[in-house]
């Protein structure tokens, strides 16, 4: 080389490239998440327990991709660039997808879309920069940094979604917005240690500019590095603090009736008692009942009420099955918001075996349901009643206790929602008492989580013995959630798959219940949270102008219910709301509870209180003895047997209809509403714009780092 002359930059080692491909593939692979975050993809998949591996798809292509083409890569960053376009064509074509499909008809996914789509080209050019303008460090200690930052980084990552799918997909913002603090903190860190390296030391030569430019040039591009890792800060210190400020609570008292609270109750009902199992639609359930191959037989079967079910249709559908008889095995459909719309098919109902799987045609008969039929039989089932979305668990439970939503899938917190939207806080403004009973509030409680201010230790959240022991003492609360599926029970009692525990665990509540002093008070209402995928005939009707969920079981059991009643008033989890509130006589939760029909036809409160009819183990119910039990000891083989009961009172003694409806609203009866409108309270850390700002923040260095990978470029002669 002559003197005077240039050098020219060597290029890096083969060892080199590749590791700092890894690099560049991994945020790049992260950025993909992001996306598909913003995008809406993580709250549309056919099943949210698939999240974990398109996170590890997502991450391990970002891994593994640009390692081919950086064996090769001699100073050109191509395969950067056109990862990028991969990921902005394939992040635009999803959230075009989400937007153009019937099933995700909003607006906001096309948003989100098209900004996550420029966040994924910005982490990638953005690394790819770093290596045009040989930032990276090739010296011995760089080479180190590159390795302890790649390893640190897929440890983050992995630690994080193991505590990410161990906290039941919560708090995924904040697991992203880590990762993207992260890599601001390597960027400084890799800015720092290349500036540090000696000029001509294997790598290019410094720049020929002067010192002033290159002094001002080195402070606005440690001043542009540090910025993203100053807002992580920023935003850190601001936890808790709204995003946006939300309408107080407000009652209202109109003329005539009033609605603000009485101890004196609407009706004889001292006490209501929800119970909330998983996964099982009206049909699956009730689909043959009252005469299933294992009871047609039977006189008093032949004379019972039929609900609308699969014995209403002419034939039976294509397809479906009966779970066969000694076994509880109900099965596992594909579950989420996107399969659930595409079961429904827009109200045909007929996209269940291809998109929820075998499972979902299938429907149980007295074998495994036996005791729910014999209440059935006994006290009142409604035919009409759904979830209030179609959609997974959280969704639908949040509206069993605020009458509202702020997620449309089983993802979060975050979003939380105020204790003061929920029905907690009406009942407690008006001296209702109420109790939420789990196996060990220690363990978890569930979609209380979602809810600010509640904690396992707050003094109306108990154990099952608090409630067996409150019954007995007759000093249970006026409204209680007696919950099978939290506190560290899992699916010991959810029924699904295995029917068996859940209906064991059902049979010792309620003869719990029939057996206590508040019995002659009491209303017991037996649901499940959504259909879980299970083949329904019925398409999910509109409510209040909100498509509601698809159709669900519910028994009311109480000394006041009907016998052999079939109820055909449109119902959802919020009508639990509206007649707790029609019994007390307070203002409508809000609106959507104040159009949700009051379940009022269960019930001949003219009669004198009718005695428990106990399904008990003396008659060969598998009651157990205590909770927590383990089914799989019970060795039961069917449950057929146990189904019909004698009825209690002939039919043809039975002063009312067997079957009917009733629109009785508390909007209609003028009661008010307690919360004019709802809001969800997100941090502002936790929110899509911090994501979107920090992307920002760091797509403003790329400028920069164009600039300096050209004035670093050497000269040719």
């Amino acid at each position: 080389m002559a003197d005077g002359e240039p050098s020219q930059p060597r290029s890096p080692p083969r060892s080199l490239r590749v590791l700092s491909a890894l690099n560049l593939g991994f945020f790049a692979g992260l950025s993909v998440v992001v996306g598909a975050y913003l995008a809406g993809d993580l709250s549309l998949l056919g099943d949210f327990s698939q999240a974990p591996y398109l996170i590890f798809g997502l991450v391990f292509g970002g891994l593994l991709l640009p390692i081919l083409p950086a064996l090769t890569m001699k100073r050109r960053p191509l395969y950067a660039t056109v990862w990028a376009l991969l990921g902005l064509v394939l992040t635009i074509a999803a959230a075009f997808w989400n937007f153009l499909d019937p099933v995700t008809t909003n607006p906001e996914f096309l948003v989100r879309g098209l900004v996550s789509a420029g966040l994924v080209l910005t982490t990638a050019a953005l690394w790819s920069i770093l290596y045009r303008a040989e930032w990276m460090p090739v010296h011995t200690t760089g080479r180190r940094l590159w390795l302890y930052s790649f390893v640190g980084t897929a440890v983050l990552v992995i630690v994080s979604s193991v505590i990410y799918i161990a906290e039941s997909y919560a708090y995924f913002p904040e697991t992203i917005l880590l990762w993207e603090g992260i890599g601001a903190v390597l960027f400084i860190l890799l800015f720092l240690s290349a500036r540090r390296r000696p000029a001509g030391v294997e790598g290019t030569p410094r720049d020929p500019v002067t010192s002033s430019s290159s002094g001002s040039t080195h402070n606005s591009a440690r001043t542009s590095a540090i910025l993203p890792a100053l807002l992580v800060v920023i935003l850190l210190a601001s936890a808790g603090s709204p995003l946006v400020a939300g309408p107080t609570p407000t009652d209202s008292t109109p003329s005539g009736r009033s609605w603000q609270g009485s101890s004196t109750t609407a009706t004889p009902i001292k006490h209501v008692v929800m119970m909330m199992l998983e996964n099982h639609a009206f049909d699956n359930v009730f689909g043959v009942y009252p005469s299933d191959p294992l009871t047609a037989s039977s006189g008093i079967s032949a004379n019972l009420t039929a609900p609308e079910n699969l014995l209403s249709l002419p034939s039976m559908p294509s397809g479906l099955s009966a779970v066969p008889n000694g076994s509880f095995d109900a099965g596992g459909p594909i579950e989420g918001y996107s399969a659930y719309h595409l079961d429904v098919d827009g109200g045909k109902m007929d996209g269940f075996r291809q998109y929820s799987g075998p499972a979902a045609v299938t429907y149980l008969t007295s074998s495994q349901v036996a005791p729910e039929w014999d209440w059935a039989e006994e006290y009142g089932l409604a035919d009409n009643y759904f979830a209030p979305m179609l959609t997974e668990t959280n969704p639908n439970r949040l509206y069993s206790m605020c009458g509202f939503s702020p997620v449309i899938n089983d993802y979060g917190p975050p979003p939380g929602i105020p204790y003061d939207q929920c029905i907690f806080s009406e009942l407690s403004a008006y001296n209702v008492s109420y109790g939420y009973y789990v196996q060990d509030p220690s363990q978890g409680i569930g979609n209380l989580g979602y809810i600010q201010g509640i904690t396992p230790q707050s003094p109306w959240i108990g154990t099952f013995s608090d409630f067996f022991s409150q019954l007995s003492s007759g000093s249970l609360p006026q409204v209680s959630w007696m919950e099978p599926v939290d506190g560290g029970s899992g699916a010991s009692y959810d029924q699904l798959p295995d029917t068996l525990g859940g209906t064991m665990w059902l049979l010792k509540v309620v003869d719990s219940i029939m057996e206590s002093p508040e019995w002659n008070s009491t209303a017991i209402f037996i649901t499940y949270d959504e259909g879980g995928g299970f083949y329904d005939q019925v398409a999910p009707p509109t409510l209040d102008g909100e498509p509601l969920g698809q159709r669900v079981p519910l028994l009311v059991i109480s000394p006041y219910s009907k016998e052999d009643y079939v109820s055909n008033s449109l119902l959802n989890h919020c009508s639990f709301l509206a007649f707790a509130d029609y019994n007390w006589h307070l203002p409508a939760l809000n609106g959507f509870v104040g159009a949700s029909t009051v379940p009022l036809d269960f019930f001949d409160f003219g009669a004198a209180p009718r005695a428990p009819v106990d399904l008990t183990a003396a008659k060969g119910f598998p009651v157990p003895s205590s909770l927590p039990f383990d089914a799989s000891n019970a060795h039961v083989a069917s449950l057929s047997s146990l189904f019909p009961q004698p009825l209690q009172v002939p039919l043809s003694g039975l002063g009312y209809a067997r079957s009917g409806s009733t629109n009785v609203t508390l909007q209609s009866l003028g009661a008010g509403v307690y919360v004019s409108s709802n809001f969800s309270d997100v941090a502002i850390y936790e929110s899509p714009l911090t994501l979107i700002v920090v992307f920002d923040l760091e797509l403003a260095l790329i400028p920069f780092g164009m600039s300096r990978a050209v004035r670093r470029r050497p000269s040719r002669p």
